[in-house]
């Protein structure tokens, strides 16, 4: 019968490839885990930072809705504005508008005289003038000059005693031609 070595089964040189193949194999394993490990753990990091960007920029979108909502509405209220303010712009600008009539007969008058009433109904216009030092014809030529004017007669003229100074009161009927 053969000898049967059963402390030493190997070869020492191939014990010694044995063991150089196993700690190779154990360490590319564990080379292989670490890498894994740090693949592993970049993309968790990416996942955890996108997953904070993307609550970020939900945050921010739910507060410009709220700006773009509140813009829209600022801006229906802008145009309704604008569309009132040019209303009265064209109201205000137009020279038969009652307003720019009362200043232009004021401005005619000067310091001679005052407007006492100006009644407008409808197109029909009546005014009531206190003059202390007027001539009816250069009163009446100024009125007619007046845009929006038109149709003037002198209804009355009577002296008043207001105070030490004699004054006429005059009344003048006519219409108001109102522009488009």
């Amino acid at each position: 019968m053969k000898n049967i070595n059963f402390i030493n089964a190997l070869p020492a040189r191939t014990y010694k490839k044995i063991k150089h193949w196993t700690r190779l194999c154990f360490t590319g394993l564990a080379a292989m885990l670490v890498a894994m490990a740090v693949v592993h753990f970049k993309q968790y990091a990416d996942y955890k930072r996108i997953k904070g960007e993307r609550a970020s920029l939900e945050r921010q979108a739910t507060l410009l809705a709220g700006v773009a909502e509140r813009h829209k509405a600022l801006q229906e209220q802008d145009i309704g504005l604008n569309t009132r303010l040019a209303v009265l712009e064209r109201y205000t600008t137009e020279a038969q508008n009652p307003s720019m009539v009362m200043t232009q007969i004021k401005l005619l008058l000067g310091n001679k005289g005052f407007l006492e009433s100006f009644t407008l109904n409808n197109d029909q216009i009546s005014l009531m003038l206190r003059c202390s030092q007027c001539d009816m014809a250069t009163l009446m030529g100024g009125l007619r000059q007046i845009p929006g004017l038109q149709g003037l007669t002198l209804t009355a003229v009577q002296p008043k005693q207001v105070g030490p100074d004699l004054v006429l009161q005059v009344s003048i009927k006519g219409t108001l031609a109102r522009g488009a």
